[in-house]
């Protein structure tokens, strides 16, 4: 039976372990926003998310819980779920997409997490890991019937991505859309490729963004460790240290930039 209410607790505790992931694994958590980070709050939110990653719904929770600090509940395949029980205290709750009874039984949890109150569930409607760059983006009418179930509630695309630039660890990149309010005179239909356009605008603008390379056009929300080996960086500090100076451990600080008009050929080039 999944529990709809999330103890506190143990979510602390969750999200302290996740917080350490990502500081470790990652070089930085990049955020491309044209209109500003998503405030609090004012009612339910569904967050409509691609789904490339085994880590899109533990940056989730990071995203929420210390980002934008909101009160977050988060879906999983059941099956999944099984294999994870304790993320059921933790507000995940289970989908069965495989019956008519596990799809009313998402559509009533779904509702008695969210109707009337102040919190985000977030949703992986592609239903399946699938490539950042696949196209189209294709979503299964769940989040469109739940959506015409809360009158209230507003809709927002996130897009996630996973990319190596100049350091050894990864970037992890999120991009997020503008939200829409459920227009409730469309069918489920019509509601769910509506949000496959929406959401598949958002992963477009996420990838032009990607492939430029350009951290200036993100925000920076968390800072991990740039490293090449613990004892070799730890060799480079001492060494600064003992010439006075400060030193920048990333990689890319000492790049040379680019010439501005590469030829089309690399012959007679250095």
């Amino acid at each position: 039976m999944n529990r709809l209410r999330k103890n506190q607790f143990l979510a602390r505790g969750f999200h302290a372990i996740v917080r350490g992931a990502l500081q470790r694994d990652f070089h930085r958590v990049l955020a491309l926003a044209p209109e500003g980070l998503p405030g609090p709050l004012e009612g339910p939110v569904l967050v409509c998310l691609t789904h490339s990653s085994w880590w899109d719904l533990m940056l989730g929770e990071w995203l929420s819980s210390e980002v934008l600090q909101w009160d977050s509940y988060a879906a999983m395949d059941e099956r999944q779920l099984r294999r994870y029980e304790f993320m059921r205290h933790l507000g995940v709750i289970g989908v069965d997409r495989a019956s008519a009874l596990g799809a009313r039984k998402f559509l009533q949890r779904g509702v008695a997490v969210l109707a009337g109150q102040k919190r985000a569930l977030w949703l992986t409607a592609q239903g399946a890991m699938l490539a950042s760059d696949a196209r189209p983006i294709r979503l299964y009418g769940g989040i469109a019937a739940l959506a015409r179930l809360l009158p209230d509630c507003r809709i927002l695309p996130v897009a996630f991505q996973y990319e190596f630039w100049s350091e050894r660890k990864p970037e992890a990149l999120v991009a997020f859309g503008e939200s829409l309010k459920p227009d409730l005179e469309i069918g489920r239909k019509e509601l769910t490729l509506l949000l496959e356009k929406r959401l598949e605008e958002t992963a477009d603008l996420l990838d032009v963004a990607r492939r430029s390379r350009d951290a200036a056009r993100f925000h920076v929300l968390m800072q991990g460790a740039a490293e090449t080996h613990p004892v070799y960086d730890f060799g480079r500090r001492i060494a600064a240290r003992s010439r006075g100076q400060q030193i920048d451990l990333s990689h890319g600080a000492v790049v040379t930039p680019p010439r501005q008009d590469p030829p089309s050929s690399g012959r007679g080039r250095f």
